[in-house]
Order: C-alpha cells, then sequence, then structure tokens
C-alpha cells in the first residue's frame, strides 16, 4: 500500500489542520506519487490520529516515538500505565529511520508486547528493553513477534507501520469490549 492510496479525506484533513499547500512542503500528501520520500513523525501522528478515530474508546493511542535517549521513560511510562481494560497502540521509529508497529496489553495481571515489523524482522533490543522495564514492577513482558514481510522497499515503512496499528485494533480490540 502506498501513500497514492490514502483516502482523500485524510488529505483534506491535512489541508485543513495544517492551513498550508501541501505542495509547497514535503510531507506524506505533497509527496505521493515520490517512490522514496521516508515518513516523517508529523506525517506518521497526522494520518494515525485521523485512521484510529474509530478506536479511540477502546485504546490508548500513544504518539509516534522515536529511538532516542527519551525511548526508556517513555517505554516505562508507556507500560507502567497499562490497565486490564485499555490497551494501548503505538507507532515506533526504531533507529530514527524504520516505522513499526507495536501493542502492549494488560491481561489478568500479564504484560503482552505485540511487535509488528513490516519487514518481518524481531526486534531483540526492544524485547530486552521492555522485559527489564516490565521486571521492574515485577513483571514479565511477554514479546510477540508477527514475523510476516509486507514491505518491498526501503520507503514502505510508514504506510505499512500505520496499517498494522489498524489491523492490530481491529482484532484485539473484541476481547476488550
Amino acid at each position: 500500500m502506498k501513500a497514492t492510496n490514502l483516502d482523500s479525506k485524510i488529505v483534506a484533513q491535512y489541508i485543513k489542520k495544517t492551513s498550508r499547500d501541501p505542495d509547497v512542503n514535503q510531507n506524506a500528501f505533497s509527496q505521493k506519487a515520490s517512490h522514496n520520500y521516508c515518513y516523517q513523525a508529523t506525517d506518521i501522528r497526522l494520518i494515525q490520529n485521523e485512521i484510529m478515530q474509530p478506536y479511540l474508546g477502546s485504546f490508548i493511542i500513544h504518539e509516534p516515538i522515536g529511538d532516542g535517549r527519551a525511548i526508556a521513560q517513555t517505554l516505562t511510562e508507556l507500560i507502567s500505565s497499562l490497565n486490564d481494560n485499555k490497551p494501548t497502540l503505538c507507532i515506533y521509529n526504531l533507529g530514527n529511520w524504520h516505522w513499526v508497529a507495536l501493542a502492549a496489553l494488560k491481561i489478568h495481571d500479564e504484560i503482552y508486547i505485540l511487535y509488528k515489523d513490516s519487514k518481518g524482522a524481531r526486534n531483540e533490543g526492544l524485547e530486552r528493553q521492555t522485559q527489564t522495564i516490565s521486571s521492574t514492577a515485577n513483571k514479565t513482558a511477554k514479546f510477540i513477534v508477527n514475523p510476516e514481510n509486507e514491505q518491498t522497499s526501503g520507503v514502505e515503512c510508514g504506510i505499512f507501520a500505520l496499517r498494522n496499528m489498524e489491523i492490530m485494533a481491529r482484532y484485539i480490540v473484541a476481547p476488550f469490549v
């Protein structure tokens, strides 16, 4: 799925919210015909806010997070805020160059991290980090990876992360409703 398949409603919302001509600035919409454009955090945030509207009552939708110095603190806050009623969904920028989707759930006092990289890769560093954070709360996070590979080029990760977040929401919501 390329940026050219984005719903025109989302494009209209983007133009309305930014009050800018999308052809003047580089963003997912002005670059929709480019096969070399990499989604930025602002693109992810805006599109995420639109496509996740139907799920706001069922999930905590976390802002996109980068892989910088604040990642440990952000993950700690994300994991410690989990409750049995509302899972958290998040888009994570791995190494600040590759977008992936994750869901964090707490079910009967157990923590699960569902991880989806469009390249089908496992993230052992993030897995160790989430397990370390959860162990400080005397919990063990179960890190579950979906190994399917959808990505065919180096720049499609943003749209796949958004789509994978939406798929997670659709399939996770049933047990919590």
